[in-house]
């Protein structure tokens, strides 16, 4: 359905325009009509208000010709489409108004069949339009989705090729223009979808990219999904640095997630793994993350990751071991390794370490007569100042408070702090 507005200065010509013409069931939704131009151009510039598709006016509007109005609207507004009508059949008329890319015009008195037939010609001209831009959007999108997607398989490796290669999918500059989003769909019910599909894995596959890949015209963020893993499918995202567009992309997900169970009843959910401005580095994590989905494949083998962790860290917690120094050891993007290690052991990667430390640390202090100094350090902290302060903040005691306190004395072993 086309919105259409009227314009007529005799008020009797207008209204039988409105009235006598059933628009809806030529495909047409009319939302207005005006007996001027000025009052078009008031109601076109407006904020906010449904998108006119097509104008349906007079060719002599008072102190303004139809020509004059398509003259002023035309280059605000270039999708829209104009018929006009006009009293006189005049050939100068008909080559200025195509000039000017009207579509048609229809001379007066207008028979229901002459208006009818301009309407169905621009019913089928517009259809054919929309679905033109449709299949050409369809093959950018495709375009862009195939160059992350050769990203993401490192057969794009230099900088240079890939500014080509996205100067060519009519992608933002790599760096700067805008954001890159990596996103995780999951879809938490995919064993159950998968066996009722008739189409097999990759025709599931394929449905599901279909509604995951997304282009917003207005505010140009597209969503290109590059990988699936069971019930994850791996996207890059590309976002306008600007409120509105971040506004749209939650909207945007929110209306994929929606499509997902509409169409295939899945029960989706998604979340922003990595964000960045520069994609070269956003790049640089794409087959860390994607390897780290495809190594957590169960629940044995998620235990069993988080299991060699926690011996790592038992074996190293005395040296300035990172998060992502033991993500590395299991072969995790460090990103996924905190989600996973926080999800078996209920709480996060710093505070098991520190409770590791604060307990080695207790019982050197009872066991040995090493000086508190030194105790900081053979838990891996290199300042004695850092070490006393964490101590207290964790047990409510000094090293020294806390060993005269556990051994009942009243002296530290004549050691000093």
């Amino acid at each position: 359905m086309y919105n259409l507005i009227i314009i007529d200065d005799e008020e009797y010509i207008r209204e039988r325009l409105c009235r006598i013409f059933n628009w809806e069931a030529m495909g047409y939704r009319l939302l207005a009509d005006f007996g001027g131009a000025d009052s078009v151009l008031a109601y076109l510039s407006r904020p906010s208000g449904e998108k006119i598709d097509v104008i349906f006016t007079d060719i002599r509007l008072g102190d303004k010709s139809g020509l004059d109005l398509v003259k002023q609207v035309k280059p605000l507004f270039p999708d829209m489409a104009f018929v006009l009508i006009s009293a006189y059949q005049d050939f100068e008329f008909a080559r200025s108004a195509v000039s000017l890319g009207v579509f048609g015009y229809v001379l007066k008195p207008a028979s229901y069949n002459s208006v009818a037939s301009v309407f169905s010609d621009l019913k089928n001209h517009l259809n054919r339009r929309n679905e033109e831009r449709k299949r050409v959007a369809c093959m950018e999108l495709d375009l862009c989705r195939r160059v992350i997607t050769e990203l993401v398989e490192e057969k794009i490796v230099s900088s240079k090729e890939l500014e080509n290669r996205f100067l060519m999918a009519d992608l933002p500059s790599p760096v700067g223009n805008c954001s890159f989003a990596l996103l995780a769909f999951h879809i938490k019910n995919y064993q159950q979808l998968l066996s009722s599909w008739i189409y097999g894995k990759d025709g599931f596959r394929n449905a599901v990219f279909q509604i995951v890949q997304t282009a917003d015209m207005k505010t140009g963020i597209k969503i290109l999904p590059v990988k699936m893993m069971d019930a994850k499918v791996i996207s890059i995202a590309v976002l306008p640095n600007d409120a509105e567009g971040e506004a749209s992309f939650t909207d945007i997900l929110s209306g994929i997630h929606a499509n997902l169970s509409e169409i295939l009843k899945a029960d989706a959910s998604s979340e922003i793994v990595l964000r960045s401005t520069d994609f070269f580095s956003l790049h640089r994590e794409i087959p860390a993350i994607t390897a780290a989905e495809e190594d957590i494949s169960g629940e044995g083998d998620f235990t069993n990751v988080i299991e060699r962790a926690k011996r790592y860290i038992a074996d190293n917690f005395n040296k300035d071991i990172s998060l992502e120094d033991v993500a590395s050891h299991v072969h995790l993007h460090a990103v996924y390794f905190s989600r996973y290690f926080k999800k078996a052991e209920g709480e996060n990667y710093s505070d098991y370490l520190l409770r590791l430390r604060m307990e080695r640390a207790a019982e050197l202090l009872i066991k040995t007569s090493i000086k508190t100094g030194a105790i900081g350090y053979n838990v891996g902290y290199k300042s004695e100042k850092h070490f006393y302060k964490l101590f207290k903040t964790y047990s409510g005691y000094t090293p020294a408070e806390y060993r005269k306190r556990a051994l009942g004395i009243g002296n530290d072993y004549g050691t000093q702090e």
